[in-house]
């Protein structure tokens, strides 16, 4: 029976009458019953074509913003992390000079190459019009420089019809229970000095968790 609106086949309903024709009446509660069965079916798809649509940025397809949170929530309390935060450079200049699809085109293309190169379990998001940001799990300062390192020989890839995209990263590791906000802004002000350092290169920190004071 077809399934989720788009003309595919999701199950199949039999029937045997076990060598005799089966009766109208029965034949009639078994449409009935087939019928049903595939308005669950479309009501399920459309349910998970709805959650799918509320954790996924619809231009690239990777995490959006809420889903990203939800991976900081599941993140292992015995295991460090980090934060990468990268941006596309001159995406202005892009937009500006060849349009504003082309530009889109940019951002879909560096979503390509930074998910191309992600380990296994790690979250890609698109946090803003040209912002990402990776959440690495069990991270070192090693694995982070090569990662990057490697986000940088898949952009040198590309070549389009702007230019080869070029981005700027900052990278933050934390150890593990450090707080999430505070390392997600280290990132962004490593990143900061990526951008205001020229460009199209990494900045990265080990996060250090700040301590209250003691009470005399």
């Amino acid at each position: 029976m077809p399934g989720g609106g788009r003309g595919v086949i999701s199950g199949l309903l039999t029937a045997s009458g076990r060598g005799q024709p089966i009766p109208p009446a029965r034949f009639e509660r078994l449409q009935s019953l087939g019928s049903g069965a595939e308005l669950a079916l479309d009501n399920t798809f459309a349910h998970h074509r709805l959650e799918e649509q509320a954790l996924t940025d619809p231009l690239t397809g990777l995490a959006n913003r809420r889903e990203l949170e939800h991976a900081f929530l599941r993140l292992p309390d015995r295991l460090p992390f980090a934060v990468v935060a990268m941006d596309l450079d001159h995406l202005k200049h892009i937009n500006d000079r060849f349009g504003h699809p082309t530009g889109d085109a940019a951002i879909v293309a560096v979503a390509a190459a930074i998910t191309s190169v992600t380990r296994r379990g790690d979250t890609v998001a698109r946090v803003g019009g040209d912002e990402f940001t990776v959440l690495m799990l069990d991270a070192t300062q090693e694995a982070v420089m090569k990662f990057t390192t490697r986000v940088h020989a898949a952009l040198e890839g590309l070549s389009m019809v702007s230019g080869t995209p070029r981005v700027s990263i900052g990278a933050c590791v934390a150890a593990p229970g450090s707080d999430t906000g505070l390392v997600q802004g280290t990132a962004d002000a490593a990143l900061y000095g990526a951008k205001h350092g020229g460009g199209a290169q990494t900045v990265t920190c080990v996060f250090e968790q700040m301590q209250p004071p003691l009470l005399a």
